[in-house]
């Protein structure tokens, strides 16, 4: 029982001169030539000051929870860009194929009032009605202001 009492304080007491060691600080000196300098180990031949440096609890790395979490709202947001762009692409086509149809319409319009000679539509009671020369010319530059502003 002696033995192993005599044995833990032993122990106990190099434990502690290494412990010391460890934790004895960081030594500060300044040169011949005003140079500051930091070291783990005092200078022998000058003059230097310990500063205890405090032990801090150790940071604990970023947890893959975390990792996880941000590369997976990562593909959810990229996701959900290409979503966007898709359906962005698709309204852009839709209105495309529209203006299209729109322009075919402007575009037979103008081709019929550029042509020239006689021009007949049935008015609203059903009768035909002739087109006069300045009624061609108004209407052909209104097709033609429409074909510019929608179809070039």
């Amino acid at each position: 029982m002696k033995h192993s009492i005599f044995s833990l304080i032993l122990l106990s007491s190099v434990s502690l001169l290494f412990l010391t060691e460890a934790t004895a600080g960081v030594h500060r000196w300044v040169d011949a030539q005003g140079n500051v300098h930091f070291g783990d180990q005092a200078p022998t031949d000058q003059a230097s000051e310990t500063i205890a440096v405090p032990k801090s609890a150790p940071v604990a790395p970023q947890s893959p929870s975390n990792s996880a979490i941000k590369a997976k709202q990562f593909l959810i947001d990229s996701e959900a860009a290409e979503a966007k762009k898709k359906e962005e692409a698709s309204r852009a086509a839709k209105q495309k194929l529209a203006n299209k149809g729109r322009c075919d319409q402007i575009k037979s319009e103008l081709t019929l009032f550029e042509r020239g000679g006689r021009i007949t539509r049935n008015d609203p009671g059903g009768e035909l009605h002739f087109y006069s020369d300045a009624e061609i010319d108004e209407s052909r530059i209104k097709y033609k202001k429409m074909w510019d502003a929608e179809c070039r």
